[in-house]
């Protein structure tokens, strides 16, 4: 019989902070677990890293590829898994030492094909629970309605345990050169699911990369979040207007992150897409009652004077 857990890790250019992911992993208190380190054609010593632990560890398990991205390299580990449930970490984070004891008692005790943890950007909040959250017992129906209305249920691959044969059945694998990997496959393994459970202990520590993708100079490429909308609505098929509601305003919200993110950018075809956006954003229907009060000041000021909205918030980004 093989390991209960498999544990994915892509690597690529972390030198600095493998150490710390790799060690966070190994220390779990649960033990029935193999570890995956997907080194992605690093260019530093990542690789000569993971052999090291590897010849330490015989739970570890080391490929070397070309680069081809994290969701290249995810999917490479999805295909060598031994394990009946998975679990992704980025390679410049880590995790609680309960990370993996937390997630899979709860999944035999619910049943469930996805469990989800808290996450956090504070290292010291590991172990912790959120005040006034509990145990969510979800169906799939209530976590995609949830994560549409970006609440608890959160779009990220990392912090959750899937089960394997959900992924292999529906063939949910990541898709191979998009940046936003996550947002155009978690909402399909949410839906395939048969529940959904959310817990409120902190066991996944994200760290902000200067180097990562979402931190460096804004490309186009970037814009492709605002296509996950329309795939979400074409997936659901003629069950879409049962969402439609929550759609929406999922759009609404990606539109607003697209529109900030890139106001700074002075490429002329940011500054195109982006326009466009601005006025897709203006033109919809929501219901400013059901926006609390940020969101709804936003919208007001995007159909008021979009102009005057990117003027804002640039002035706000020059005083931080």
């Amino acid at each position: 019989m093989g390991p209960h857990v498999s544990v994915i890790v892509p690597i690529y250019n972390v030198e600095a902070y493998i150490h710390q992911c790799i060690k966070s992993i190994l220390s779990q208190s649960y033990h029935d677990f193999e570890l995956i380190l997907v080194d992605d054609g690093s260019p530093d010593r990542c690789g000569e890293i993971c052999d090291h632990y590897a010849r330490m560890d015989n739970r570890i398990r080391v490929i070397h590829k070309k680069n081809g991205g994290l969701s290249d390299a995810r999917n490479k580990g999805i295909d060598i898994a031994r394990g009946d449930f998975l679990t992704f970490i980025d390679s410049d984070d880590c995790i609680s030492s309960d990370y993996l004891e937390l997630l899979v008692k709860t999944q035999q005790k619910y049943g469930s094909d996805i469990v989800q943890g808290e996450m956090t950007r504070n290292i010291g909040d590991l172990g912790n629970v959120v005040p006034n959250l509990g145990v969510d017992i979800m169906s799939p129906a209530e976590s995609f309605r949830d994560l549409l209305c970006f609440k608890r249920t959160k779009v990220y691959a990392c912090g959750k345990l899937f089960k394997k044969s959900l992924i292999l059945a529906h063939s949910l694998y990541y898709p191979v050169g998009r940046l936003n990997e996550d947002c155009a496959t978690t909402y399909k393994m949410i839906l395939q699911s048969n529940k959904v459970v959310l817990i409120p202990n902190v066991i996944y520590f994200y760290r902000t990369n200067e180097n990562s993708i979402l931190n460096s100079a804004f490309k186009c490429k970037r814009f492709e979040l605002w296509s996950v909308p329309t795939e979400i609505q074409d997936y659901l098929g003629e069950n879409w207007e049962i969402f439609k509601h929550e759609l929406e305003y999922y759009k609404f919200r990606v539109g607003v992150n697209l529109i900030n993110e890139s106001i700074q950018s002075c490429d002329l075809d940011v500054e195109r897409y982006r326009n466009e956006i601005l006025r897709q954003v203006k033109n919809m229907s929501l219901n400013e009652n059901e926006l609390d009060l940020k969101y709804r000041l936003i919208y007001r000021l995007i159909r008021l004077n979009p102009k005057l909205y990117c003027m804002t918030v640039k002035n706000m980004r020059r005083r931080k």
